[in-house]
């Protein structure tokens, strides 16, 4: 392998050629990581954290298997009124 100083890349041979491995690239990649951990463990997010699904059903006025089937059949009815009884 030949490396060219002014392009970050390295030819193998055959015309092949590789770009360089920099640690820049690994550590923006990783403080990205960082960053969205971080907020979702601040919990970021404008939608409100609800303690377990269960009670969002029963906020619904429905078992847990009732709202599967409706979302299986109507995912839009069964998100719309998930959204109306947690706005109430």
């Amino acid at each position: 392998p030949v490396d060219d100083p002014t392009t970050n890349e390295t030819e193998t041979g055959a015309g092949f050629v590789e770009p360089k491995n920099t640690e820049r690239g690994d550590s923006e990649e990783t403080s990205n990581d960082d960053e969205t951990m971080q907020e979702a463990e601040e919990g970021g997010s404008d939608i409100l954290p609800v303690s377990s699904t269960s009670k969002l059903f029963a906020n619904a006025g429905m078992t847990e298997m009732e709202f599967l089937a409706m979302q299986d059949s109507n995912p839009a009815a069964a998100l719309k009124l998930l959204l109306a009884k947690k706005g109430s």
